[in-house]
């Protein structure tokens, strides 16, 4: 594995370069052509929180319909909705109030440049996980702390809901002070999941 790791470094050394040299940016964010002309606020209780990018894949469950910004709402709504009495009852004080504010991109799940699996640019520096090939694992949906970006595949429909939703649940942990009172780090992820579950969507 650190023979891998060292092999994965030199490959990416390159490869950012080689980026450079093809005009892939490598900064997280989105950039300036990639942001929505105008972000996609959600409502009511969530309405701080901003679709700021959204790359369909050609089929309409990626698009941003009427339709699909609806569904995003009300994942958006359920989740805020339970999310205190969640927390609470797991013995959590929240140190915030008010709206959560997050912004969130919705991208195609693909390896390619600037996608939500592109470990070479975009995510370059995100934490990643690898099988025992030495492969890293494919993921759906990222919150990254630092620049309070939601990341997250564009299939909206009921199947992705759940990928959804737990990534919020991150960002409002975060958001609400939960995030800091975890005494470790694996904390975070197993509520998040206990949170989708207790929903009845699964882990």
């Amino acid at each position: 594995m650190k023979l891998f790791r060292y092999i994965y470094i030199v490959l990416f050394t390159l490869f950012s370069n080689l980026a450079l040299a093809q005009g892939y940016s490598t900064e997280m964010p989105p950039e300036p052509e990639e942001l929505l002309n105008s972000p996609i606020s959600l409502d009511d209780i969530c309405s701080e929180v901003k679709i700021v990018e959204w790359r369909d894949s050609g089929a309409i469950g990626s698009k941003p319909t009427t339709q699909n910004i609806a569904r995003l709402k009300s994942y958006c709504k359920e989740t805020m909705d339970a999310f205190a009495g969640f927390v609470i009852g797991r013995g959590y004080k929240i140190t915030k109030h008010g709206k959560l504010h997050t912004s969130v991109c919705l991208l195609p799940d693909t390896t390619s440049p600037r996608d939500l699996n592109d470990t070479y640019y975009r995510f370059s520096t995100r934490d990643k996980s690898y099988d025992e090939h030495g492969h890293v694992y494919e993921i759906l949906g990222y919150f990254q702390r630092y620049y309070n970006h939601v990341y997250v595949i564009n299939t909206v429909p009921t199947r992705y809901k759940v990928v959804f939703m737990h990534e919020l649940f991150h960002a409002a942990s975060y958001y609400y002070g939960i995030y800091a009172q975890h005494t470790q780090p694996s904390q975070e992820e197993l509520l998040a999941q206990d949170f989708t579950a207790s929903l009845g969507y699964g882990r």
